[in-house]
């Protein structure tokens, strides 16, 4: 189960990084942690 959860989120690493998206993320999780 931990596994399946580990090679989904590296896929979806690879894909953000691929994509450009850590940048938005870069901005989305402090706003996140801002308005939690």
């Amino acid at each position: 189960m931990f596994f399946l959860f580990r090679q989904k989120w590296d896929h979806f690493y690879s894909f953000v990084s691929e994509s450009g998206f850590r940048f938005f993320f870069i901005f989305l999780v402090p706003s996140l942690i801002l308005f939690a």
